[in-house]
């Protein structure tokens, strides 16, 4: 079958590593893949070969009202004319303002749009007005809209009805090697975070629970992973907090297994989500876990007590205590990081394959 994708970018964002594993898992299926992106950069994760990438490079910023008419209508045309060239049976758009943009883009082209919505759009107060606006007009145009959590497939159902579905991200067994020991989880000392250095992600208050405990474990360190916008601030919480040479920002990478297996607490203070992968990928390397129950993932993740913990959404003091806890017991870290990897079955890469295979056939005979 011929699928075309489409996403705004291939930066080094959780949606973007997304995409690029099921392009890279579908080509290997045997289907054939082209891939639009809307911006001109070049993919920061690795594309099968067989994956036909083209850049339109019609992303850009716009500064007043007037620009961004006209860019969108630039947009909208640009990919209109790439989507067709690229003859597909199915289009899968990625991230919500984009899936706005190509479901108006492929109006009366008699295609069918499965648009995949990577985050919580009910907890997601940073997509601006109009766009949400726009949503609520183009999703019942799609084929398909899916979701990632059966909490979000529950309150968009009375919404779009039939059309929307839950598929979870998948779950990638990072291999052997990768795999956190129960002897080594005792003598590590880090607590690890990933996600972009954005508000949403939390990490301020992640330092701030670290703050609070980390004269008592003094031989603990904190680790956040990513990159973004509030770099420069998280760099100077640090500063003001005292936490120099006990916590570091270490900045993106296309592969954080190495690190998260030389760690030995993985903690998620986000404020909301979609469906972490960060966090699943933490599990799948056999690391104890502790999440706030923030909206969407946590809860259909984690099993509160078994391999992981389930904190109050943005609940500093539970935060810290709950770290202080299983810092100071590794019998208890390790009770938690034995479980952790059956992440690895609960939401595997076949499965979930699968379950797209079923949909994008579906979908593609006209059967939905």
């Amino acid at each position: 079958m011929r699928l075309t994708l489409v996403i705004s970018g291939l930066g080094s964002g959780g949606a973007e590593r997304v995409l690029c594993r099921l392009a890279n898992c579908w080509v290997q299926r045997g289907h054939e893949v082209t891939l639009l992106t809307l911006s001109s950069e070049q993919p920061f994760f690795q594309l099968d070969s067989r994956v036909r990438h083209l850049a339109l490079g019609v992303d850009s910023p716009s500064r007043s009202l007037f620009q961004a008419l006209s860019a969108n209508t630039k947009k909208l045309r640009v990919l209109r004319r790439a989507i067709a060239d690229s003859s597909p049976d199915v289009v899968l758009s990625f991230l919500d303002t984009t899936n706005i943009l190509t479901l108006f883009a492929t109006l009366c082209m008699g295609l069918p749009v499965i648009v995949y919505e990577q985050t919580d759009p009910f907890h997601n107060d940073q997509l601006p007005r109009i766009w949400r606006a726009l949503r609520r007009v183009s999703y019942p145009l799609a084929a398909k809209v899916v979701v990632q959590t059966e909490a979000v497939l529950t309150r968009m159902k009375p919404l779009l009805g039939k059309i929307v579905t839950a598929i979870p991200n998948p779950v990638v067994d990072p291999g052997v090697r990768h795999r956190a020991h129960d002897a080594s989880l005792a003598e590590r000392k880090w607590i690890i975070g990933i996600g972009r250095l954005s508000k949403e992600k939390g990490f301020d208050l992640l330092l701030e629970a670290f703050a609070q405990i980390a004269d008592k474990h003094v031989d603990w360190s904190l680790r956040i992973l990513g990159d973004g916008p509030a770099f420069a601030s998280l760099e100077r919480q640090i500063r003001n907090m005292g936490l120099e040479g006990r916590a570091f920002l270490l900045g993106r990478t296309s592969d954080p297994f190495p690190i998260l297996v030389e760690s030995s607490l993985f903690v998620l203070s986000s404020h909301f989500e979609g469906f972490p992968n960060a966090l699943c990928e933490a599990m799948a390397c056999g690391l104890p876990v502790i999440s706030f129950d923030c909206p969407s993932g946590p809860s259909e993740i984690i099993r509160n007590g078994v391999d992981g913990i389930l904190l109050p959404r943005e609940n500093l003091s539970a935060l810290a205590e709950a770290m202080d806890s299983l810092m100071s017991e590794p019998d208890k870290r390790n009770r938690l990081a034995a479980h952790a990897p059956e992440i690895i079955q609960r939401f595997g890469l076949e499965r979930v394959l699968d379950e797209w295979e079923q949909l994008i056939s579906e979908v593609g005979e006209g059967s939905y």
